[in-house]
């Protein structure tokens, strides 16, 4: 996306800069600080959001593994794929992207061909989407989604203690 360049911001995870003059008043992408070993993979990322959309991960770093993984795969499919958002909801991801409907993408491909391509990139989304459910947010290790006051999260039994779930309450059921 040409209106958009990374800027590092330390103390700001997420956030976005504006610049005067910027036909979408977003000129910066900021990646969070809780990158770590996935920065490059979220990048690549970050700049396949929708040109309307501020980019930007709503969801725990132990699902960064997961999102690079399905990028990976969707890239593969579709080059110009984009991303109109990701975040939690009930407990497990939700992956928002589109086909581009102009592209090279389409170039010497039937209707069949493009309705196939959708088909399987829509497919390792709801992968991904359903195995989110057994991978903590926070940290990436196994965990179950737990209910806590009516919010559900996907957690090991670490970060359900820390947060105050109780990771026990399936079993007793």
């Amino acid at each position: 996306m040409a209106h958009r360049k990374f800027c590092d911001l330390a103390g700001k995870p997420g956030a976005l800069v504006y610049e005067p003059g910027s036909i979408y008043g977003c000129t910066c992408i900021v990646l969070p600080q809780d990158a770590g070993e996935y920065a490059e993979g979220l990048k690549l990322i970050l700049e396949r959001f929708s040109e309307s959309i501020y980019p930007g991960f709503q969801c725990g770093p132990g699902w960064y593994k997961l999102l690079i993984e399905v990028d990976e795969k969707l890239n593969y499919l579709c080059p110009e794929y984009e991303i109109q958002q990701i975040k939690e909801k009930f407990g497990t991801l939700r992956f928002y992207w589109g086909m581009p409907y102009k592209g090279d993408y389409k170039a010497g491909l039937s209707d069949t061909d493009r309705e196939m391509i959708f088909t399987i990139m829509s497919d390792v989304v709801h992968y991904a989407e359903n195995s989110s459910s057994i991978f903590c947010e926070i940290c990436g290790n196994y965990g179950r989604t737990l209910t806590k006051n009516y919010w559900l999260k996907t957690l090991c039994k670490t970060c359900a203690t820390e947060k105050g779930f109780d990771y026990e309450q399936l079993e007793s059921d």
